[in-house]
């Protein structure tokens, strides 16, 4: 395999909104920080629709045909109850969904790797509509992998985050969110064209502003920034570092208030500076609410 097919590989398994599991973990929705009472839960379903055509490297333009598609789902459980008079949202993430490169000819369906997770509030003021809480993430290696493929939905490997998110009511109607995250790799055992594969660990922060158009319904617009998660095949440095900035302009609309709310996104990178497909996604979630 040449050095320019293995790094493209290698690109596309780390960037994380090509893996379903880690994807949806580390990209918050606005007000999710928001803490909900004991008792309560959540069904949630996500479709996420990406592509990409622009390769960059360094920056820089390599390839504009590279035929990225990937339609993933996700289904989410989050149960909230207390320990210790805190707040504790046990959830599972459940991804599938299918993804293609044209570029590669290569392409993978089935199962992701799930996520286990929990955020801990250790400040919550519901009449000020003031939250903080941390989330410790593990991903389990359980979704569907081949050694010899440059695309697959599983990573073969072990993955851990932590993050830490404010939400907080600017004005009435006007609530911020700021999300901070860090995020850890085990070692892939068995990769594509090596026997070895280690991954730097990746930061993220977000910041989303919401508003308050009616009761039942909010606009939001998200920034984020990623940077690390370089690659290293068998001890060599395969220089994919991520550096990105991405924009995400949203709808929220409660259909039954309180019970059923509809969420439809559209996500755009605006800036790749060092290596990656430039993503334009496309995403829906409904979130069922009950238990109160």
């Amino acid at each position: 395999m040449n050095t320019s097919v293995r790094n493209l590989c290698c690109a596309i398994a780390t960037l994380p909104l090509l893996t379903p599991a880690s994807s949806l973990a580390i990209d918050v929705d606005p007000r999710d920080y928001t803490a909900l009472p004991e008792g309560a839960n959540l069904n949630v379903l996500y479709a996420r629709q990406l592509s990409a055509d622009d390769l960059n490297v360094n920056g820089q333009s390599v390839t504009d045909d590279l035929d990225l598609d990937a339609t993933i789902g996700i289904y989410r459980y989050v149960h909230f109850t207390k320990v210790m008079g805190l707040t504790v949202d046990p959830q599972v993430l459940v991804p599938f969904g299918t993804q293609e490169i044209g570029l590669l000819d290569d392409s993978s369906s089935g199962m992701g790797d799930a996520i286990f997770a929990a955020t801990v509030w250790l400040h919550e003021d519901p009449e000020k509509q003031s939250y903080f809480g941390i989330t410790p993430y593990v991903i389990a290696p359980t979704g569907e992998y081949d050694a010899d493929k440059a695309v697959n939905l599983g990573t073969n490997r072990w993955s851990y985050i932590l993050q830490a998110g404010y939400m907080t009511r600017l004005t009435e109607k006007l609530a911020l969110d700021l999300v901070a995250d860090v995020q850890w790799y085990g070692t892939n055992s068995d990769p594509l064209g090596g026997n070895r594969l280690k991954q730097d660990e990746a930061y993220q922060v977000q910041a989303m502003l919401s508003y308050d158009l009616t009761p039942t319904t909010y606009p939001s617009l998200r920034y984020s920034w990623r940077s690390g998660d370089e690659t290293h095949l068998d001890g060599v440095a395969m220089g994919n570092e991520v550096d990105t900035s991405t924009i995400t302009v949203g709808l929220n609309h409660w259909l039954v208030p309180g019970k059923l709310q509809f969420q439809a996104q559209y996500v755009r990178d605006l800036d790749v500076s060092d290596y990656g497909p430039e993503l334009n996604a496309f995403q829906l979630r409904f979130l069922h609410l009950f238990g109160l």
